[in-house]
């Protein structure tokens, strides 16, 4: 249901020449890919590309070992999700100070 809505979204501003201003989460992209190529919509599958290869450029793939190393050396990069953060910059704004995210999350 949300993928539809998010559909016709792009498509009214499509209608509208305004697809370029359509935002929509990374998280619903291939949901949003799939759909535009059932509906066969060219311009919501090369939107859709198009942000996805975005974030791909982005990510990076890291291997346990290089968090451990790079936490031995001073960093915070902890792993949610899959996804690996570098906190270490906002730290000094936890709530809990800079103890408690080094010594609870770190190379867990």
């Amino acid at each position: 249901c949300l993928i539809f809505d998010k559909v016709l979204i792009f498509l009214e501003l499509q209608a509208q020449n305004k697809e370029r201003e359509y935002e929509v989460d990374i998280g619903a992209l291939e949901s949003l890919l799939t759909a535009a190529e059932v509906l066969n919509n060219c311009a919501l599958r090369d939107f859709c590309l198009d942000r996805l290869g975005d974030f791909s450029s982005r990510m990076r793939l890291y291997c346990w070992e290089e968090v451990i190393q790079n936490n031995s050396k001073g960093g915070v990069w902890i792993a949610i999700d899959g996804m690996v953060l570098d906190v270490k910059r906002w730290l000094p704004e936890h709530p809990g100070g800079q103890r408690i995210i080094p010594e609870q999350a770190k190379n867990v």
